[in-house]
């Protein structure tokens, strides 16, 4: 468990620091292209990067295994 992963943060920064957004990685293996703007207790807001001042989304927290930033950084939200 532990070496799958190390296996996907190293392949997630990598995919992270070739692009100029934030990247969401959901427990169910989707993934999130978009501008993170808040992370509170229970919940990621956020907006797709084709509408940067459009709505705001917001996803729970249970629901994301890990957030990966602009600069190749990545917070690991939750366990699978």
């Amino acid at each position: 468990m532990k070496k799958i992963l190390f296996v996907l943060i190293a392949l997630f920064s990598g995919v992270s620091a070739l692009s100029a957004q934030d990247i969401i990685t959901k427990k169910n293996g989707h993934t999130i292209e978009c501008n993170v703007i808040e992370v509170d207790d229970r919940n990621i807001m956020y907006r797709h990067l084709d509408d940067p001042y459009g709505k705001t989304y917001t996803i729970r927290k249970s629901e994301v295994l890990m957030i990966g930033d602009k600069a190749g950084n990545v917070d690991l939200i939750s366990t699978l």
